[in-house]
């Protein structure tokens, strides 16, 4: 078997892509630098220790050598609601497992209705 170092030497080759839009940039902004993360594409390796992921995000890209050429995405469907993404405990590494999950405003007045576009599209390319 593998021990706790030698498996994360293997998950060094992959990564996870978070994309943070502009849109967003003023309302979570600062949360998403306290959390070292910024508009646009972010980098994730799959073997550094997260304390947790950020919220506000259109499009989650997950690939790297385990994947072979296959890549793993979830995306948004809707411009109006981004995905939320979350970890299960403080401090993992990717590789442990993390969510996207689409999370509708708190605003009660704003979303009176279930809308058929408001989804999360995952795709295997």
């Amino acid at each position: 078997g593998l021990d706790l170092d030698q498996l994360r030497q293997v998950m060094a080759h992959n990564h996870a892509t978070f994309y943070l839009p502009v849109q967003a940039e003023e309302r979570l902004g600062v949360s998403w630098s306290r959390l070292g993360f910024k508009k646009g594409e972010n980098v994730c390796p799959y073997n550094i220790l997260y304390r947790t992921l950020p919220d506000g995000v259109r499009e989650v890209t997950i690939g790297g050598r385990s994947f072979g050429e296959r890549r793993l995405q979830a995306r948004t469907t809707s411009n109006n609601l981004l995905l939320s993404t979350g970890t299960y405990r403080a401090d993992i590494e990717l590789w442990e497992g993390f969510q996207c999950r689409l999370v509708r405003p708190r605003d009660e007045r704003r979303r009176e209705r279930v809308v058929k576009t408001e989804a999360i599209s995952f795709s295997i390319e």
